[in-house]
C-alpha cells in the first residue's frame, strides 16, 4: 500500500526514474507490480530500470547476442523452485553486470552507485539551464533488504545521496531504524558530540538478527553468527553516524500522519542544506519543491527565513507556476516579486506564446491577418486585438502608455539594444494573467488572478463574457472543455456577484461610485455599461444597480408615482414641471447619480426617495447607512431640497433628466410617424407640401443625431460603426433613414410610384420603431421581448411548414388540375390552398366543383379520381392544424415562460440602455452648436455633457485610486469570508461525524443490550434443561 500511495504516486507526479535490483523477487517484484497496477489516465509510463548481476539471472543464455531481437523470456511457474532468479517483467530497462562470477549477489552495487551519481549531475531542464534549473535529485529508498542492502545504503550516503529507510518492512530496514532509535548522544574526550549505543541495545539487536536469520544461519557456528551480527551492527553504526545524519531519514510505514513523498522531499531539502545555506542551495531547494508541487515544504524550509532570490530566477519560477496553474506558489513568490515587476510586455507576450500548447490559447494567439494557420501574433498589441475580436468591440482596455509602447517597438524594428528597465510595463498585468488562466481552463488560477486585478468587478464581468464567447465561438471545444468553460463562468459569476454584495455591505456610497465610474480595465464604459454590453442582466437586477438606474433615469427629479404621465404633461405644459415634481439639491449636475455629486449641506448626508416613499439616507462618514421611513422626515427633506433650486434651475433639471429627453424624443418621433402616415395614405404631390417639409426637417436632425452617435468614440470609424450597428434598434434607425432619403430623392424623378413605395416601407419600419418606446415599461417591454424572441422559432417552424405545404399541395393540385400548364407561378398556386387551409379556410366549394365537373367530363384532360385530392386535403388538415399548430403553440409557450421568468432582468437591462441613450444633449448637433454660441455670447455656462452616466472628469486625482483600493479591500474581505466558510464547513463535517459516531455508539449499545438479554434467556433455558435432566436422573 505504501508503494501505491507514496513511491509510485511520487514517481508519476515528478517524472522520476525508479532504479531497483531488477529481479522478480522481494521488493523488486513488489515495486514492479505496484507500477504495473498503478492507474494512469494519461498512460504515462514510469521509467523502471533494473540493475542486476549477470551471474544470478535465470535463463541468461537466452539474452546473449540478442541486439534488436525480440526474446521470449520464460517465467517460473508458481511453486517451481529455481536456483537462479528471473528478471522482473514489469521493468522497462535492464543493466546486467558480468564480472565472470556465477551465483554471487552484489556485484552490481559499485556500478549502480556510479550510474546514480552520474544521473544526479544532470540538469532537470537542460534546455533551460539559465532559468533556474537544478540537478536531478537522487533518493535511495530501502524497503526490507538484506546484507547487500546495508552496503548499498552506506555507499549511497558516502556519495552524499540521501536515503529513506522505511521502518516496518523488516530485515535491513528495521535493523537500521532500530539502531537509529537506540542511539544516544555522548561527548568524547575533546567535548565533541558523538552518536553511540549501549551494550544492552546491542544485545537486543543481535537477538533480533538471530531470530530473523535463524533459517539462513542454521549451518553457521555461534562464532560465525556473532561475527555476522557484529559486521552488520558496524555497518549500521557507519550509516547512523553524525557525519551522515543529514542524508538519512527514517519513515515509519505505520505512521499515517506523514506521507512518503513528503518524507522524501524533506530529506532532499535537508540533504542539500547545512548550517549556512547558500543562495544556490536555496534555489535548488525551491526548484525541487516547485517541481514536486509541494507548497507546504517550500513554506516550511525555504520561506521561513528571509530570502533574497535573484529577480530573474523568481521570474522564471513565476512563469512556470503560471503555466502549470500553481497559484499557491505564485502567491508565495509574490513576497519576493510583485506582479507589477512582472509586467514587462515582452515577458507577458512570451508567456502567451509559450502557453500555446493549450488548444484554446493556440487559437487565441493565431494571427488574424496571415493565411498560414501556424502563424502567431507578433507583439503584445496583437494579443489585445485578439481579445477585442473574441469578446467584442464594446470595450477598450487602458493597458499601457501607447507612446512608450510604440517607441519600444520602433527600437526593436531598428534592432536597437534595449535595456530591461526601458521596456514598457502593463498597468494591470493581473488582468492579462486572468485572461490567460481562463484560456488555459485553470479554475483556481483564474480566481486567484481575479482577486489580484486592480478593477476586480469589471475584470470579473469581462471574464464571464469571455467564457460566453468561447462557448459561442467557432473554436472546436471538446465536451469536457466546454464543461470546464461553463464551470469557470459559474465560478466567476458567483465571485463577481458576491464581491459586489460585499461592496454594498462595506460602503454603499463607494459601491455606487464603482458602478458609475469608467475604470482602467474598460476605460470607455462604466461597470454598469459593461454589464449591459456583456449582457449580464442578472447583475443589472441587483438592488444597488436598480437604485442607481432609477436615480440616473430620473436625473434631478425625485422619483414619484405616475412619473411618465407627469413628464408628458410637463412637456406639453412646461410651467407645470415645477409643481408636479420635487427636485434634488442644486449641487446635482450633469445627469450624474446623486451619490457622486449631491451632498446635503446641512447633515453632510445624501438621500434619495423611491416610488414607495422610502428614503435611503447614506452618510458620507464611515458609519453604516440607515433607512428612514418617517414621513415627516421625507416631507422635510423634499421641502428643503426643493427650496435650494430656483425656477430656472428646476426647469434646467427637468429638461436634463433622461426620462424627459426620452419622452420628448418619443413625442417627436410619434409626430413624424403620424405625418408620414398622412403623406402615404393619399396621393403623393408633385412637389413637397408643408407636411412633407416638416418631415424632412425632422429627418435632417434625426440623421445627424444618429450619424454623430455612429461615428463618436475612440475606436476608429469602422469599429465605431460596427459597435453602433450591434444594437438592433440602431439598425432599424439606419433602415428608416435610408428608406426615407431614397424615397425623397426618387420623388423628384419619374419614379414617383417607387418613391411612394419607399415611403410605405419607411412608415412600416417607423411603426416597428415605436415599439422601442414600450421597452422601458415593465409589462409591455416583456411582451415586446417575447415577440422578438419568437421570430427565430417562427423562421425555423416556417421551413417545416413549407415542406408540409409543398408535399400535400403538389399532390392536391396535380390531382385537381391535370390540364394546367407549368409556369413559374405554378408554385404559388400549389401552396395557395394549403396556406389558407392551415388557418381553417378549406375551400371545399372548389373541391366539390372539381368533383362535380369530373362526373360530366370525358377525355384525357379530366381529373382522375379527384377524391384522392380530398384525401390529401384531409391529411394536410390533420398534419397542419393539429400537429404543426400545436407544436408552434408549445414552442411559443416555452419562450413565454422563459422570458416571463426573466422579465425583471430584461426591464433593468432596457432601462440602462435608455439611460445611456438619453443621457446625451437634448438638442440635435446643429442646434446644439448654435445654442453653445448663444450661451457663450451671453456668458452662460458651457459645460460639455457626454453620453455616459457619469464621468470622472473633474474628480480629484486620487479618486480612481481610492476606488481601486476599495475594491482591493473588498477582495480581501471576500477571501477572508471564503476561508471562514471552509472552516465552518469543516466544523460542520466534524459535527456531523460526531453525531453519526454517537448514533452508531447508541446502536451498538442497543445491540449489546439485546445480545445480553438473549444470552441471559439462553442461559436460563440451559439451566432449566439441566435441572430437568437432573430431576429425571
Amino acid at each position: 500500500m505504501v508503494l501505491r500511495q507514496g513511491l509510485v504516486k511520487l514517481a508519476k507526479s515528478t517524472g522520476a526514474w525508479v532504479v531497483t535490483g531488477g529481479t522478480n523477487a522481494g521488493v523488486m517484484k513488489l515495486v514492479g507490480s505496484a507500477i504495473r497496477e498503478y492507474p494512469s489516465k494519461d498512460r504515462k509510463v514510469i521509467p523502471t530500470i533494473g540493475i542486476a548481476t549477470w551471474g544470478i539471472v535465470a535463463h541468461r543464455e537466452l539474452l546473449k547476442n540478442t541486439e534488436n531481437v525480440l526474446v521470449q523470456y520464460p517465467m517460473p511457474r508458481p511453486g517451481e523452485k529455481v536456483k537462479e532468479v528471473p528478471l522482473d517483467p514489469n521493468h522497462n530497462y535492464f543493466i546486467l553486470v558480468d564480472d565472470g562470477t556465477e551465483g554471487q549477489y552484489g556485484k552490481e552495487i559499485s556500478l549502480r552507485v556510479e550510474f546514480e551519481k552520474y544521473i544526479s549531475t544532470l540538469k532537470i531542464d537542460a534546455e533551460d539551464s539559465q532559468r533556474g534549473s537544478s540537478t536531478v535529485p537522487l533518493v535511495v529508498i530501502l524497503l526490507e533488504g538484506g546484507p547487500n542492502s546495508l552496503q548499498t545504503v552506506y555507499e549511497s550516503i558516502a556519495a552524499k545521496n540521501p536515503v529513506v529507510i522505511v521502518q516496518g518492512t523488516g530485515r535491513a530496514a528495521d535493523l537500521i531504524a532500530s539502531y537509529y532509535k537506540f542511539q544516544i548522544i555522548k561527548k568524547d574526550i575533546d567535548g565533541n558530540e558523538v552518536y553511540s549505543i549501549d551494550d544492552h541495545n546491542v544485545q537486543e539487536l543481535k537477538r533480533r538478527m538471530l531470530l530473523e536469520n535463524q533459517s539462513q544461519w542454521s549451518m553457521l557456528t555461534d562464532q560465525q553468527r556473532n561475527a555476522e551480527c557484529e559486521k552488520r551492527i558496524k555497518q549500521c553504526e557507519k550509516i547512523c553516524s553524525k557525519k551522515y545524519s543529514q542524508y538519512v531519514c527514517i519513515f515509519d510505514i505505520d505512521d499515517e500522519s506523514t506521507d512518503l513523498d513528503s518524507a522524501i522531499l524533506e530529506l532532499l531539502l535537508k540533504s542539500i542544506s547545512g548550517s549556512h545555506v547558500s543562495m544556490e542551495e536555496l534555489q535548488h531547494q525551491l526548484n525541487l519543491s516547485f517541481q514536486w508541487d509541494r507548497l507546504d515544504i517550500a513554506e516550511k524550509y525555504i520561506f521561513n527565513k528571509k530570502t533574497n532570490f535573484p529577480r530573474q530566477f523568481i521570474k522564471n519560477i513565476m512563469r512556470k507556476a503560471i503555466l502549470n496553474g500553481q497559484y499557491g506558489f505564485i502567491s508565495l513568490l509574490m513576497k519576493d516579486l510583485k506582479l507589477s515587476e512582472y509586467a514587462n510586455i515582452d515577458e507577458v507576450f512570451e508567456l502567451y506564446i509559450e502557453a500555446a500548447t493549450h488548444k484554446i490559447v493556440k487559437r487565441f494567439t493565431r494571427s488574424p491577418t496571415s493565411r498560414n494557420p501556424k502563424a502567431r501574433v507578433r507583439n503584445f498589441s496583437g494579443i489585445v486585438e485578439r481579445l477585442y475580436r473574441i469578446i467584442g468591440n464594446f470595450f477598450e482596455i487602458d493597458w499601457i502608455n501607447y507612446q512608450l509602447y510604440n517607441a519600444h517597438y520602433n527600437k526593436k524594428a531598428l534592432q536597437v539594444k534595449i535595456v530591461e528597465e526601458d521596456i514598457p510595463k502593463l498597468d494591470d498585468p493581473a488582468f492579462f494573467f486572468f485572461v490567460l488562466a481562463i484560456l488555459m481552463l485553470k479554475h483556481e488560477l483564474a480566481e486567484f488572478f481575479l482577486m489580484q486585478c486592480k478593477d476586480t468587478l469589471s475584470s470579473g464581468l469581462i471574464g464571464m463574457k469571455l467564457c460566453q464567447c468561447l462557448i459561442d465561438s467557432n473554436i472546436d471545444l471538446t465536451p469536457d472543455e466546454e464543461e470546464d468553460v461553463r464551470e469557470i463562468y459559474m465560478e466567476l459569476k458567483t465571485i463577481t456577484y458576491r464581491l459586489f454584495d460585499i461592496m454594498n455591505e462595506e460602503n454603499e456610497l463607494e459601491a455606487a461610485q464603482v458602478l458609475l465610474s469608467p475604470l482602467p480595465v474598460s476605460r470607455n464604459h462604466t461597470v454598469l455599461g459593461l454589464a449591459q454590453l456583456a449582457d449580464h442582466k442578472e447583475f443589472l437586477a441587483h438592488p444597488m444597480c436598480q437604485l442607481v438606474l432609477k436615480s440616473a433615469w430620473s436625473g434631478a427629479l425625485i422619483p414619484n408615482i405616475h412619473m411618465d404621465i407627469r413628464v408628458v404633461i410637463s412637456i406639453l405644459l412646461p410651467i407645470l414641471s415645477i409643481f408636479l415634481f420635487d427636485f434634488h439639491s442644486s449641487n446635482y449636475k450633469d445627469g450624474a447619480y446623486y451619490l457622486l455629486n449631491m451632498t446635503d449641506p446641512v447633515d453632510n448626508e445624501i438621500a434619495v426617495l423611491d416610488g414607495s416613499n422610502r428614503t435611503l439616507k447614506i452618510s458620507l462618514s464611515n458609519t453604516p447607512p440607515t433607512i428612514h421611513k418617517d414621513p415627516s422626515f421625507t416631507s422635510e427633506l423634499r421641502r428643503r431640497m426643493g427650496d435650494q433650486r430656483t425656477i430656472k434651475s428646476k426647469m434646467k433639471g427637468f429638461y436634463d433628466a433622461p426620462i424627459t429627453k426620452f419622452w420628448i424624443s418619443s413625442i417627436l418621433f410619434l409626430g413624424f410617424v403620424g405625418l408620414l402616415t398622412y403623406i402615404i395614405i393619399g396621393i403623393l404631390p408633385k412637389y413637397p407640401n408643408a407636411t412633407e417639409i416638416l418631415i424632412v426637417i425632422y429627418m435632417v436632425f434625426y440623421t445627424f443625431a444618429e450619424g454623430r452617435e455612429m461615428v463618436s468614440g475612440s475606436h476608429g470609424l469602422l469599429r465605431n460603426a460596427k459597435i453602433w450597428s450591434d444594437g438592433g434598434w440602431n439598425r432599424l434607425d439606419f433602415t428608416i433613414i435610408v428608406l426615407f432619403w431614397a424615397g425623397f430623392v426618387l420623388r423628384f424623378t419619374s419614379f414617383r410610384n417607387l418613391a411612394r413605395l419607399f415611403y410605405i416601407f419607411d412608415c412600416f419600419s417607423a411603426y416597428m420603431r415605436i415599439l422601442y418606446i414600450f421597452t422601458i415599461h415593465r409589462r409591455l417591454g416583456t411582451y415586446i421581448s417575447i415577440v422578438f424572441s419568437t421570430i427565430p422559432a417562427v423562421l425555423e417552424f416556417t421551413v417545416v411548414w413549407i415542406v408540409f405545404m409543398l408535399s400535400f399541395g403538389i399532390g392536391q393540385y396535380a390531382v385537381f388540375y391535370p390540364q394546367s400548364q407549368p409556369t413559374p407561378y405554378s408554385l404559388l398556386n400549389v401552396i395557395y390552398y394549403p396556406f389558407w387551409q392551415t388557418f381553417g379556410e378549406l375551400h371545399l366549394k372548389d373541391a366539390e366543383g372539381v368533383i362535380n365537373t369530373t362526373s360530366n367530363c370525358t377525355g384525357p384532360d379530366c381529373p382522375f379520381l379527384p377524391e384522392i385530392g380530398i384525401m390529401f386535403l384531409i391529411g394536410y388538415t390533420v398534419a397542419g392544424n393539429i400537429v404543426l399548430l400545436n407544436l408552434l403553440i408549445a414552442v411559443f409557450n416555452n419562450i413565454y415562460e422563459d422570458i416571463r421568468d426573466k422579465a425583471d432582468l430584461l426591464y433593468w437591462s432596457n432601462l440602462l440602455e435608455a439611460v445611456e441613450e438619453f443621457n446625451k444633449p437634448l438638442l440635435p448637433p446643429i442646434l446644439r452648436h448654435i445654442s453653445v454660441l448663444i450661451r457663450r455670447a451671453w456668458k452662460f455656462d458651457t459645460t460639455r455633457q457626454n453620453g455616459s452616466i457619469v464621468s470622472t472628469e473633474g474628480q480629484p486625482t486620487n479618486f480612481v485610486k481610492n476606488l481601486m483600493l476599495f475594491q482591493a479591500h473588498c477582495s480581501d474581505v471576500y477571501l477572508i469570508d471564503k476561508d471562514r466558510e471552509k472552516c465552518a464547513n469543516t466544523d460542520a463535517k466534524i459535527s456531523n461525524l460526531s453525531l453519526k459516531l454517537a448514533e452508531t455508539q447508541a446502536n451498538v449499545y442497543k445491540i449489546k443490550e439485546k445480545l445480553d438479554h438473549k444470552l441471559q434467556s439462553l442461559e436460563s433455558g440451559i439451566n432449566e434443561i439441566l435441572e430437568i435432566l437432573k430431576s429425571k436422573q
